[in-house]
């Protein structure tokens, strides 16, 4: 069942891994790719959320468009490996055009 836009946008806004269990955050994005291919949450001082392949693959390419510096890093309770979130600022200063 789809969620409204309103819905969607303030649980997007809202996410973050820390609260989220693996399977909603499926459900959250599999309803977000069509409507929404770029989320942006507020949590941990904010970031962006790549949500489809062709996205975060050109994304994983351009590191000096997509840095991840300075970032939130939290364990994957899987792993035990560091897992690095974009920061902010970082997005900020790419949008604008500012290296």
């Amino acid at each position: 069942m789809s969620i409204s836009d309103e819905e969607l946008a303030a649980k997007l806004r809202d996410f973050t891994s820390d609260e989220t269990t693996p399977d909603d955050a499926i459900r959250l994005f599999a309803d977000a790719r069509e409507r929404c291919p770029v989320a942006h949450s507020e949590k941990q001082g904010g970031f962006r959320l790549l949500l489809n392949y062709d996205d975060v693959k050109s994304a994983q390419g351009d590191w000096q468009t997509f840095a991840s510096s300075p970032s939130v890093t939290r364990k994957s309770p899987a792993s035990g490996r560091g897992i690095t979130l974009v920061s902010k600022e970082n997005l900020e200063r790419s949008s604008s055009g500012a290296g």
